[in-house]
């Protein structure tokens, strides 16, 4: 998939009584999209969907929304304590470059692999599980994998890891143990820093993770 020209942020300020759950805030967000493949599996990388919670109004749940796809927010909405905005960016941000520090924060869910039992013969193999990582020194090396990976190097001296404990929801069986990462990073390959910009690090983006912010 290449790289688009630009990306859409909104900030959202949600009624709480209506954003109780992160399956609430994934279904408003949901709405401002073409309704008809909302169910597609692919549906959120087809947009470029990626939101995630931040400090805001006191009475209200405030969301940032990145997107490819121009969201169309309703004029007049139950769930907004004041109307959505949007501005358009570029997605290669200007004054980003290869070698230059950058703040960020990042709220996810390092996982490792945990392979299934040994197949047994005439049946089918059997998947293996997520298991998530528990110590610091652990997150931090998955940290690591993932700026190898997607173009970054992370400054250990800067790092700070706070466990947010385990989001839930009622309506659906979601269980991510999560951390927010804040720190100093610093791009290594641009393409693929903008890249893992546009796509997200780690796994339950639907909910609300793997949005690297940049400060």
């Amino acid at each position: 998939m290449t790289i688009p020209d630009q990306l859409h942020l909104t900030l959202l300020h949600l009624d709480p009584r209506r954003a109780r759950d992160p399956y609430d805030v994934h279904r408003i967000i949901n709405t401002a999209f073409p309704a008809t493949d909302q169910h597609d599996p692919a549906f959120r990388a087809r947009h470029g969907i990626l939101w995630a919670e931040q400090p805001g109004r006191r009475d209200a749940v405030t969301v940032v929304v990145q997107s490819i796809t121009a969201p169309e927010w309703p004029d007049r909405s139950a769930d907004y304590i004041v109307p959505p905005q949007t501005r358009i960016v570029p997605a290669h941000l200007p004054g980003i470059t290869e070698g230059a520090p950058l703040r960020f924060l990042l709220y996810t869910s390092p996982q490792r692999s945990v392979p299934a039992a040994a197949q047994i013969p005439g049946q089918r193999r059997p998947r293996g599980r997520k298991e998530p990582l528990l110590t610091d020194t652990e997150r931090r090396a998955w940290l690591h994998r993932q700026g190898e990976r997607h173009g970054f190097s992370i400054d250990d001296t800067a790092l700070q890891i706070v466990d947010h404990g385990t989001l839930r929801s009622r309506r659906k069986p979601i269980a991510w143990r999560t951390v927010l990462f804040r720190g100093i990073l610093t791009p290594t390959d641009l393409d693929r820093f903008t890249r893992a910009r546009l796509d997200g690090i780690g796994p339950g983006k639907a909910w609300g993770l793997g949005l690297l912010r940049l400060a």
